[in-house]
């Protein structure tokens, strides 16, 4: 699978099925946008791009930003 030969830690979709097969491979998934199902807590909901910029910050060393 790509994500695991390009090393992904982070990845941001809409679509549920996508993070599920990224499950095993990727730590931090975010499901973008309004959902009409409610979201399984192995994936984090985010509404907006800045929502997923604060959330991805938010999960990296603050060293890394410097």
């Amino acid at each position: 699978m790509h994500a695991a030969e390009l090393g992904l830690t982070h990845f941001v979709d809409d679509k549920l099925d996508v993070h599920e097969a990224l499950r095993p491979i990727v730590p931090y998934r975010y499901l973008f946008g309004p959902q009409r199902d409610p979201v399984p807590d192995w994936v984090t909901p985010i509404l907006t791009w800045a929502d997923a910029d604060a959330a991805i910050r938010a999960s990296v060393p603050a060293k890394a930003w410097v």
